[in-house]
């Protein structure tokens, strides 16, 4: 006789947790240049991420700052270059100077001490100016003009030089000196009635071009890859398009408010433009846009042409860090607390780092404590409490893509 024995089924319902995170910019520190010569300041060129924190430059100082912003060495030279550029693999600085049209080369330590120098020529006519690009190949430096598209090569010994334009060049060649600027070089000829074509931005994978569309009245980007097939085009309907910055999975765009047409603004001294910055993906999606407030308070004066004006901006490790310069001395205006000096006359730099708002979804079937914001490189500590009749299952994190 066989007996039926009782049948007991276990239902245990899972409980999934679905945490998501929003990125967005949270001001960290802002640093006011004061250059070596108290008495006397020129305008940043550039910042760069270094091992120990960051560096900016000028024409004639370097200064050092830790991760923190706080400057941990000045440098400077009693002349000044004409052209100076940072090797950020070799820590060392290239610079020319031109005076009496004598043209020197001198390589420059991390302290701005000459470690090789050499005139180049007496009889030199070619003028420098630091918005020149710049390029290398294994055994020369190329400074290109954006003026003009001329070159001037200069060996690395710093033996010789010479001057070239395009019309001498193999097409070989000129995709070889140019380099990633190959591109500005053909847009020159390509747009030369209608677009003006003044930021290049690359890294290892894509090529960003901003433009001025002077029939259309409108700012746009175009995007490349390394051969040189356009990527995607953009307009941005601003004429005060600033400055780009692109990573692997999009890029980041800094816009300013259009005041120039405003009335009101042509006579109240307090009327200066709003800054703002947008991260795009590739599909030309805005993942989100911000205003930079803390960046520049007092913005720029397009009628008394004075004002804030940002230089470059780069992604270094957590978060973003813009270079500034004040364009004419603001009349009037004293430099006082650290949330003022970023509004003052000096150059600047200012560094936002990235924060993630966390998002939790449970379906009502728990509760999860977490915070609700965390910096980037943070660690998160998530407490769930399934309801009664559920355990935890599935947990499920997804970056601000959802991937």
């Amino acid at each position: 006789m066989k007996y039926l024995k009782k049948l007991v089924i276990l239902i245990v319902l899972f409980l999934p947790i679905i945490v998501s995170a929003k990125e967005r910019l949270n001001f960290e520190w802002g640093s006011s240049i004061k250059t070596p010569n108290q008495d006397y300041f020129e305008s940043a060129l550039d910042v760069v991420e270094t091992k120990d924190g960051y560096l900016t430059y000028g024409i004639n100082y370097a200064i050092y700052y830790d991760k923190d912003g706080n400057i941990t060495n000045k440098y400077s030279i009693d002349d000044y270059c004409n052209y100076i550029k940072y090797d950020e693999e070799k820590e060392q600085f290239l610079c020319f100077t031109r005076t009496n049209y004598q043209l020197k080369a001198l390589i420059l330590d991390k302290e701005l001490k000459v470690l090789k120098s050499n005139i180049l020529t007496v009889n030199f006519d070619f003028y420098i100016y630091d918005e020149y690009y710049f390029n290398e190949t294994e055994n020369e430096y190329i400074i290109i003009s954006p003026y003009d598209i001329s070159l001037l090569v200069i060996s690395k010994d710093l033996s010789s030089y010479k001057e070239i334009t395009p019309e001498e060049m193999t097409e070989e060649e000129i995709r070889n000196y140019y380099g990633e600027y190959y591109l500005y070089f053909d847009m020159m000829y390509k747009y030369e009635d209608n677009r003006n074509y003044y930021r290049i931005t690359y890294n290892d994978k894509y090529i960003l071009l901003i433009y001025y569309d002077f029939k259309q009245k409108v700012s746009g980007i175009e995007i490349y890859d390394k051969e040189y097939n356009q990527v995607l085009e953009q307009q941005i309907n601003t004429k005060n398009q600033i400055i780009a910055e692109l990573t692997n999975d999009g890029y980041y765009i800094v816009t300013e408010e259009d005041i120039s047409d405003r009335k009101e603004c042509q006579y109240d001294k307090s009327c200066y433009s709003q800054l703002e910055i947008s991260k795009y993906n590739f599909e030309k999606e805005k993942e989100y846009s911000e205003e930079l407030q803390t960046l520049v308070s007092i913005g720029y004066h397009y009628y008394y042409n004075d004002g804030r004006k940002i230089t470059t901006l780069k992604k270094v490790d957590n978060g973003l860090i813009f270079l500034t310069n004040y364009i004419y001395a603001p009349r009037g205006r004293e430099i006082g607390t650290p949330e003022e000096t970023i509004s003052g006359e000096l150059p600047t730099i200012t560094k936002y780092y990235f924060t993630y708002d966390i998002l939790t979804k449970t379906d009502g079937k728990g509760t999860i404590k977490v915070i609700d914001s965390a910096k980037s490189g943070d660690g998160v500590t998530f407490e769930i409490t399934p309801k009664e009749g559920y355990v935890l299952g599935v947990v499920k994190v997804t970056d601000k893509d959802a991937k």
